[in-house]
């Protein structure tokens, strides 16, 4: 065999190599921020849907939870969502990629790691790891999970905007919008409603839109911070959901896009589909 043809190969070797450990720690690391969600969610006195604390709700409020929980029955601890869809990294442009990802939420505490691969370009992909435990923020992302792009935790803006999507997302796992969850509603009239979350001295407040069928087809905020290289400024925000299916034995919203909305319109960036949803 040639020289050449030898070092090629042994080149190859070795870089498959280094995917695999960085794909193996990638892995580790997220197993880790999952476990200490998942024990701080154990630590906690199992819940029941309690239909008596939805008396004095708003009427759509009231009706959906209904309509989506049973009275009596026991609240999961946690829920694995698994997601599939396109992602937008650059609002500036068109392009739009393919992801995967699985996010790992609790209610009581509420908090969630979001597992993300998204493909860039063929054989590569950057994994991205967002969360919110304990009051605090993160993300992280790395080129094929070995070169990191970003490392992020802590921080006033990112906590914040991390709980409005916690808020903005509990629809799948509609436990979390109880009152016994934390969550307190206002009527704005009747077809919307405003949820506040309370999380420590972290409070965050959403607008959610009923449909007629009872469903929440909408959630926003007139203020979530916009990171715009290095300094954060407050953009209106939200999700839309246009699709609703039943997974893990509760009907939930299936397909969904979030936009930011800037003065010249919006500008969506997530489109997700929720393939399966196990709730343990």
């Amino acid at each position: 065999m040639a020289l050449a043809w030898k070092i090629a190969i042994a080149g190859g070797a070795g870089i498959a190599l280094a995917l695999w450990v960085g794909a193996q720690r990638w892995q580790r690391a997220t197993a880790a921020e999952v476990d200490l969600l998942l024990q701080a969610a154990a630590e906690r006195a199992p819940l029941q849907v309690d239909f008596s604390q939805l008396d004095g709700l708003p009427p759509p409020v009231a009706r959906y939870l209904r309509r989506v929980l049973t009275d009596g029955a026991a609240i999961p601890r946690a829920a694995r969502i698994a997601q599939e869809g396109t992602f937008r990294m650059d609002l500036k442009s068109d392009r739009w990629v393919g992801f995967t990802a699985t996010q790992t939420v609790t209610v009581a505490p509420p908090g969630f790691v979001w597992d993300a691969h998204i493909r860039v370009a063929p054989g590569l992909g950057i994994r991205v790891r967002d969360g919110y435990r304990a009051g605090t923020g993160s993300i992280r992302a790395a080129v094929a999970a070995l070169f990191t792009v970003a490392d992020v935790r802590g921080g006033a803006d990112l906590a914040v905007g991390a709980l409005q999507r916690y808020l903005a997302e509990a629809p799948w796992f509609p436990y979390a919008l109880l009152p016994g969850a934390g969550v307190t509603w206002s009527a704005i009239d009747d077809r919307r409603a405003l949820a506040t979350l309370r999380d420590g001295a972290i409070s965050v407040s959403l607008e959610f839109t009923f449909n007629e069928a009872g469903d929440i087809e909408r959630s926003y905020t007139p203020s979530r911070s916009f990171e715009d290289r290095g300094t954060f400024r407050p953009l209106p925000w939200g999700g839309t959901n246009s699709r609703w299916d039943q997974r893990g034995g509760l009907r939930v919203p299936v397909e969904s896009e979030v936009a930011w909305h800037f003065p010249a319109g919006a500008a969506p960036y997530w489109r997700g589909r929720i393939t399966a949803v196990d709730y343990r």
